[in-house]
């Protein structure tokens, strides 16, 4: 989130104040029991990509969306 901002011209002071109360992990939590409601076993290759786009179309970060995958391996 903090690059995307950067990216678009955000000074990093405003990036700071925006973001820094913010809990990743709090929403690491909320997208590995979405995943876990929605799947019973392990996701694999076909449903990696289901799972990525069904977390990116609900606003998770690419990061968390990375971390709840390294969660499965």
């Amino acid at each position: 989130i903090r690059f995307k901002l950067a990216q678009k011209g955000l000074a990093e002071t405003v990036i700071a104040e925006i973001t820094g109360d913010y809990d990743f992990e709090e929403e690491y939590g909320r997208a590995l029991r979405l995943v876990a409601a929605k799947f019973d076993s392990p996701p694999t290759g076909e449903q990696k990509q289901k799972i990525a786009r069904f977390l990116s179309a609900r606003g998770f970060a690419d990061s968390t969306i990375s971390k709840v995958f390294a969660q499965f391996e």
